[in-house]
């Protein structure tokens, strides 16, 4: 367990210097996504400001679902989707040969090298923070059962996003 620890730390380190070399991309793809966000709050408020609700949904729960929908992209693309994409690329440059010499878990190896941690913090948190303080969390009512049940699917939501992507992925080694 202590390899895979420092096997970790160290690709997030070599990922965190790669990272630093090309700044001006993480702060256009930062600047992105702000602006996407925002522009669609600016929709959400002109929506919310002709009528009460939609299909029984008010404006808070639609924040909230936003909040919940933009955690999971931000996780789907920081980490599934660049490991797809990195599978993709090792196999067509020949790399993915490289990878399955070495003597750790290769999928934890793909994982762990394909996170961007640093991008990943910048380009969600300001967008995440912004919709947490704009959500009046009591007029939720969210129950314990509730939370749960939103957890299960989340968690199903994830794998068949996973299960796709592998799918997706299949025909490289076929």
């Amino acid at each position: 367990m202590s390899r895979y620890i420092s096997v970790f730390l160290a690709v997030v380190r070599d990922r965190f210097r790669n990272e630093k070399a090309y700044m001006g991309n993480m702060l256009a793809e930062t600047a992105s996504t702000v602006v996407y966000v925002l522009t669609y709050l600016a929709f959400i408020n002109l929506l919310f400001a002709k009528i009460g609700s939609l299909a029984g949904y008010s404006r808070n729960d639609i924040l909230f679902m936003m909040l919940i929908g933009q955690f999971t992209y931000y996780l789907y693309a920081s980490v599934l989707l660049s490991t797809m994409y990195k599978i993709i690329s090792s196999v067509r440059s020949g790399e993915f040969d490289f990878i399955l010499l070495r003597p750790i878990n290769k999928l934890f190896y793909l994982y762990s090298y394909s996170i961007r941690p640093f991008t990943m913090i910048m380009i969600s948190l300001p967008n995440l923070i912004l919709l947490s303080f704009l959500i009046d969390w009591p007029a939720l009512n969210l129950s314990l059962w509730s939370v749960v049940a939103g957890l299960i699917c989340w968690t199903c939501a994830v794998l068949i996003i996973n299960t796709v992507n592998f799918v997706l992925t299949y025909p490289l080694f076929t």
